[in-house]
């Protein structure tokens, strides 16, 4: 597996240079890209990033979130050795074996269309043993459900498409809109144990986001889809 992998950032440099260091430590062992969209952020972050030699995009103007991991996912589509994508936030801390568990998964569940680690919520830190035991134990447990980060294989992606840009800002519609186009496609979307991350959740968003957004986005998925959610049998 290797693993193109972007990283959407929007100011929060701190936030943004510690997820950075746990993503390098937990990651090295697995092949990866990493590929950084900035949005055009305001406190140093671009410069940051393109001083420390990082692959970034740089955003003169801010744009959505679909927008700014689509720009992330084409620019990994063009290399053709990319086998996955994913997408991680910078509000995360990443543990050894993180990325290299989800492979696993999907070498022995080939049928997944998108796959997530286990999201660490509680308020507490929690340490690299306790995590590395945590997956360990795990049994390879898989759930269906929604999470962030998420990877998908590049066929998969391929045959999909891209992320609707009609969501403005950051919402969660654009998310779940994706997430339906999976399951028409017939591909489940799915959560385990074999892989967990720490996550803040929200962690830029509460601070960027506007309400306004909110009503435009539902308008925009019901329009597409009838209801707020739609509701189809797992595919396998």
């Amino acid at each position: 597996m290797l693993a193109g992998v972007v990283l959407t950032t929007y100011n929060f440099l701190e936030k943004t240079r510690s997820a950075l260091d746990s993503f390098h430590y937990g990651s090295d062992h697995t092949p990866h890209r990493l590929v950084v969209v900035d949005n055009a952020s305001e406190d140093g972050t671009r410069e940051y990033l393109l001083s420390r030699g990082y692959e970034v995009i740089a955003v003169a103007a801010p744009c959505s979130q679909a927008a700014a991991i689509n720009l992330g996912l084409c620019r990994l589509l063009a290399d053709p050795g990319v086998t996955h994508l994913a997408w991680i936030h910078n509000d995360m801390r990443f543990f050894p074996g993180w990325l290299a568990n989800l492979g696993q998964v999907f070498q022995r569940a080939p049928w997944i269309g998108k796959l997530s680690p286990w999201e660490l919520t509680e308020s507490r830190d929690f340490t690299e043993e306790e995590v590395g035991r945590f997956m360990r134990l795990s049994g390879g447990y898989l759930k269906l459900g929604n999470a962030v980060p998420w990877i998908m294989p590049r066929a998969v992606v391929e045959e999909v498409g891209l992320h609707d840009e009609g969501y403005v800002g950051d919402c969660i519609y654009e998310d779940h809109d994706y997430n339906n186009r999976l399951l028409l496609a017939g591909y489940p979307v799915m959560i385990t144990k074999a892989s967990a991350v720490r996550h803040e959740q929200a962690g830029t968003r509460r601070h960027t986001h506007r309400p306004d957004w909110d009503e435009s986005n539902k308008a925009r998925y019901i329009g597409k889809w009838g209801s707020l959610h739609l509701r189809l049998p797992a595919p396998f």
